[in-house]
């Protein structure tokens, strides 16, 4: 007999996603089994989730199995299955608190790793892309600490201004200023990372035109205000994990 996910373990797994969504979230099920979800966010949007499966951070006890076997008998597994699943479920791995900590910490690096990599992709050439599309972000990125308009642009690569901000829509998804902050947020988080700047000097440093420009764009594009950002990364030393190698 073949059995689907019970309710409970779907209820458990819903729940887990929803609380995860913005930030790291741990939850024990009613046998006693832990598992963390965090979330991989681009900018204000959550893309996935990094999960660490179910193990025991201690030992399950008598209830817990007792809870086990009630969920299973009223999801209609025979005394046989029941007995096979509880045997597979006490050979579930035990990690103690640090190793667990230290497994959430790692996947915080990864899923922060995968969000710095799909940025720099989202920014960079692609293979399809039209030849004047690849030459203004040749252009931009060149200038991108300078005051750049779209006529400047526009005019540099031989198009309309129409013209060009129609093709370069289609050609990345964005539209030419978002690829410009972008790109200055891009270059802001390694100030913010990398050096004692204060905000304000790595805002006008990058290119925006005004301190308030800069925030709100930077909340836009990493989904949090750059003090709370550099607080991160001191914190975490993930500042320096992601500059290896």
């Amino acid at each position: 007999m073949k059995h689907g996910s019970c309710e409970e373990c779907k209820k458990e797994q819903q729940l887990i996603l929803a609380r995860s969504n913005k930030k790291t979230y741990s939850h024990t099920c009613f046998a006693g089994l832990r598992e963390t979800s965090v979330p991989l966010r681009l900018g204000r949007n959550t893309i996935g989730y990094l999960k660490t499966g179910q193990i025991f951070t201690e030992k399950p006890s008598a209830e817990h199995t007792k809870q086990l076997r009630k969920v299973l008998t009223e999801n209609g597994y025979n005394k046989a299955e029941q007995s096979e699943t509880i045997s597979a479920y006490r050979k579930t791995p035990v990690f103690d608190n640090e190793r667990y900590q230290s497994m959430i910490t790692l996947l915080n690096i990864i899923s922060l790793q995968l969000a710095e990599l799909l940025n720099r992709l989202i920014l960079e050439s692609q293979p399809m892309e039209p030849e004047v599309i690849r030459k203004a972000k040749d252009y931009i990125t060149d200038r991108i600490d300078e005051k750049i308009t779209l006529e400047q642009v526009s005019k540099e690569v031989n198009v309309s201004s129409f013209y060009f901000c129609k093709l370069f829509k289609q050609s990345t998804g964005m539209t030419f200023t978002e690829f410009i902050n972008r790109q200055r947020i891009e270059l802001a988080k390694n100030e913010l990372r990398m050096t004692q700047k204060s905000i304000t000097e790595i805002a006008y440093c990058v290119g925006f035109q005004s301190l308030s420009q800069f925030n709100r764009s930077f909340c836009k594009y990493t989904g949090q205000p750059p003090r709370e950002f550099r607080q991160s990364m001191k914190s975490s030393g993930e500042d320096r994990l992601l500059n290896l190698g």
